[in-house]
C-alpha cells in the first residue's frame, strides 16, 4: 500500500521540521516512516515497500504536490485533499490514509479540524 507508506513518511518530515511540507521526493528519501514494521542498516521496510530503496518504483502510483501550503490542508476534509494522490484512476485513494495524514497536519498546524458533519469547525481534539 504505497499511499500508507507515503503518509507515514510525510508526517515524520513534518514532525522532524516544525510542520513544513516537504518540497521534493528528495527530502522524503531521507525519512524513516514512523511505523516501520522491520529496519536494518540498509532499508526501511513499510507496508511491503523498501525506503528508500523503493522510491521510484512509489513514485510510479504516487504524485505529491510539493508546493502544498500545510496552513490550507491542515482546514481541509480527507475529499477535499488533493496533496498526496494516486496516478492510476483505477487504484483506489485510501482516503482513510489521508484523514490520518491531515489529523497530524492538524496538530502540527495547530488549526481547528473541519467538522465534516455540520459545515463548522471544531477544536482538535474534542
Amino acid at each position: 500500500m504505497s499511499v500508507h507508506c507515503v503518509r507515514g513518511v510525510v508526517t515524520r518530515f513534518m514532525q522532524d521540521h516544525d510542520g513544513r511540507w516537504p518540497s521534493s521526493w528528495t527530502e522524503l528519501e531521507r525519512e524513516v516512516p514512523p511505523s516501520a514494521s522491520y529496519q536494518n542498516t540498509e532499508s526501511t521496510f513499510e507496508m511491503g515497500w523498501r525506503w528508500p530503496q523503493d522510491i521510484a518504483e512509489i513514485q510510479r502510483f504516487i504524485t505529491i504536490d510539493f508546493h502544498a501550503d500545510p496552513q490550507v490542508l491542515a482546514k481541509q476534509t480527507p475529499s477535499e485533499f488533493q496533496a498526496i494522490k494516486t496516478k492510476d484512476k483505477e487504484y483506489y485513494e485510501y482516503r482513510d490514509q489521508y484523514a490520518l495524514l491531515l489529523d497530524a497536519i492538524q496538530k502540527l498546524q495547530k488549526v481547528k479540524s473541519p467538522d465534516t458533519r455540520s459545515g463548522s469547525t471544531t477544536p482538535y481534539g474534542g
